[in-house]
């Protein structure tokens, strides 16, 4: 057998959604009642929106193909999955390694009051790398910790490969530190405060952080309008977010991983790269639409440098000397 190693590419694994996101509602609908919006967008989701956000700051559709993030997820052969697709492709998404499936997974999204609501239909089946990646694998992976953990022999033969891992609610309310078992391989770990506490059952952000990074090089607890607490295992660090009005939240947290992501490739320290993650969602929240909104690098540069230092004084700025403008 040939030696198999890193081909330098960055890839996403995970179910995407067709995304339908309303935004403006006066509140949640009530049955019987219909409400006007004043903003809609129809985009790709799920998954979808890391691998687009990632592709964004990369600026990947001015890029060769090697250095396309590649999605490995399920997309269907109906018109929304035709959809999708096309939309993945016009932002430079690479879908060598995705597969197709009779029916397309779908999410309606209602954004008020700073938060959303969501309607699914679909499966949150995960693919399996080793049915997919033939020989040299991907320099770093972005997924879940359920996708992790279905594949977590092909990610730990690699050895070489960066992994960045999220988690979701989990609806049994069991909280099981087994579901987290996949942070052996992985390098960077980034639940909201909800989950953090809840898995650790601990009574703060703070203690959280800190008895996940036993656990994994890096953990970034995301705290909403509060900002993240970071933690590598010495050092414990807070990064704001910024004051800003938020329109719409959907695709927040994928966009921030987005930044994470990008910021490692980039070579930057932990607090730095926290601050472009920080930034990037930020920026993202203005508008309407999780994916469709978020920023290019040269988006993301051109509006933190117009942003009062008042408003960027707990920013670690150096991540804008490696911003494409």
């Amino acid at each position: 057998m040939g030696t198999v190693s890193s081909d330098g590419s960055t890839c996403v694994i995970g179910p995407v959604f067709l995304d339908v996101v309303m935004s403006g509602l006066a509140g949640p609908p009530r049955p019987g009642e219909e409400q006007w919006v004043s903003g809609c967008a129809i985009t790709a989701g799920g998954a979808a929106n890391q691998a687009i956000a990632i592709a964004r700051l990369l600026q990947a559709p001015d890029t060769d193909d090697s250095s396309r993030p590649r999605l490995v997820a399920t997309i269907g052969q109906d018109r929304a999955g035709h959809l999708v697709a096309d939309i993945l492709t016009s932002e430079g998404i690479d879908l060598r390694w995705a597969s197709r499936c009779d029916r397309q997974n779908v999410t309606t999204s209602l954004a008020f009051n700073g938060d959303r609501a969501m309607v699914t239909y679909g499966s949150e089946s995960v693919s399996l790398l080793a049915d997919v990646i033939q020989g040299d694998h991907p320099a770093a992976l972005v997924a879940d910790m359920n996708a992790i953990n279905a594949n977590h022999d092909s990610i730990a033969q690699w050895g070489d490969v960066w992994v960045l891992g999220d988690v979701g609610w989990d609806p049994s309310g069991q909280w099981d530190i087994n579901n987290l078992r996949g942070l052996d391989v992985t390098d960077v770990f980034t639940p909201n405060e909800t989950e953090a506490m809840r898995y650790t059952r601990t009574d703060s952000v703070e203690e959280a952080a800190r008895a996940l990074s036993k656990k994994v090089p890096l953990v970034v607890v995301t705290c909403g309008p509060r900002g993240a607490v970071a933690c590598d295992g010495t050092d414990l660090f807070t990064v704001p977010a910024l004051d800003i009005p938020v329109v719409d939240p959907t695709g927040a947290g994928d966009v921030f991983s987005a930044g994470l992501t990008f910021a490692h490739h980039a070579g930057l320290q932990p607090r730095a790269a926290v601050s472009l993650a920080i930034a990037a969602s930020n920026y993202t929240v203005r508008f309407p639409g999780g994916s469709s909104s978020a920023p290019t690098g040269s988006d993301l540069h051109h509006w933190v440098a117009s942003l009062s230092r008042d408003l960027t004084k707990g920013l670690d700025l150096t991540f804008l000397d490696v911003l494409n403008v």
